[in-house]
């Protein structure tokens, strides 16, 4: 039996379960990893067979007493199934105008990518003007004082 082998399919595990109805969050994912990852140190001293791995997984992945009763043949359905896509990519039908689409896309992201590149260089070059520019803008400006000063004359 091959730990790692087993590990490289989880994610039909995944998508079998979640046909299921038995979607799971990244922390029970976690926990699937570490025990997989427990037992690939300790060289499968735990497990004989593949199947003994049914009741190691069950507590992880079931939340009730009916998920502990349909995971038996779930995991049974796991193993004998040959690498096959996730279930996901398996029935995708396919818009006639999706390759449209996709173009668009890629035109819109690279435009936007072309804006974005702008912009950090437009306040580049504002933090340049302003850098060089800064002791000119706090140095105090001269008094001019006019050279006479005539006094006003009487009425």
């Amino acid at each position: 039996m091959n730990i790692a082998e087993l590990y490289s399919r989880i994610g039909e595990l995944n998508a079998l379960l979640r046909a299921a109805g038995m979607a799971h969050g990244v922390d029970v994912w976690l926990s699937v990893a570490r025990l997989f990852k427990q037992l690939e140190q300790q060289d499968n001293k735990l497990l004989n067979d593949e199947k003994d791995l049914a009741p190691l997984l069950g507590p992880l992945l079931c939340r009730n007493p009916e998920e502990q009763a349909r995971f038996p043949e779930l995991f049974e359905q796991w193993l004998n199934r040959e690498t096959q896509p996730v279930l996901e990519t398996v029935n995708r039908i396919a818009a006639p105008g999706r390759d449209g689409l996709l173009v668009a896309q890629a035109a819109v992201q690279k435009t936007q990518k072309h804006w974005v590149m702008g912009g950090i260089a437009v306040f580049v070059c504002l933090m340049v003007v302003l850098i060089i520019n800064w002791p000119d803008l706090f140095r105090p400006k001269p008094v001019e004082v006019p050279d006479k000063v005539e006094p006003p004359k009487p009425v």
